[in-house]
């Protein structure tokens, strides 16, 4: 198979150490699954690291099964342009195992959790409803814009504050 013109695109946007290290063999038609779906990175978006030649950001979005996944991305500049040089993504189940206890935690602090995930100028939370089991489901909303408003629904373990799923509607 011919990927060089796959490859010759990605070179405005990602390093010549990424694009050399992509396993060509992976790329397939996707069928669905746990990878990131939409990108809307007003949701959540925090610059983890910054320097002036590197930075490294996290974001979190819905995948196609709508589980939420945390994304690392980090960038560096190669000739003068700012270009992807790391990407990585994982359930957040893999972030906050560590930081699992055996108590609940309050409907206030998974606001804030809540509030906190969410990127955006002005955040409303809904409601917050205990589920079966340790879980709590939460409807917020973040306003985008005079005319937008993104309306978001998690699943939140209520023991850590784990996000374990969040589905996004644009309204």
């Amino acid at each position: 198979m011919n990927t060089k013109p796959f490859l010759q695109e990605l070179q405005p946007y990602f390093t010549k150490d990424f694009i050399k290290n992509l396993e060509i063999s992976l790329f397939t038609v996707p069928m669905g699954g746990d990878f990131p779906a939409d990108f809307n990175y007003k949701q959540h978006f925090v610059i983890k690291q910054q320097t002036s030649d590197r930075v490294t950001v996290e974001t979190a979005q819905a995948s196609y099964l709508n589980t939420a996944l945390f994304i690392t991305v980090e960038a560096k500049k190669e000739n003068g342009n700012w270009k992807i040089d790391k990407y990585h993504y994982e359930k957040p189940a893999n972030f906050t195992d560590k930081d699992k206890q055996h108590t609940l935690i309050t409907k206030e602090k998974a606001e804030i959790i809540v509030k906190e995930y969410l990127h955006g100028d002005e955040k409303e939370i809904d409601s917050i409803t205990a589920g079966k089991g340790n879980t709590y489901y939460i409807n917020a909303f973040v306003k985008m814009n005079t005319r937008q408003k993104i309306g978001t629904s998690i699943k939140m373990d209520s023991t850590s504050g784990e996000i374990q799923s969040l589905m996004q509607v644009n309204s």
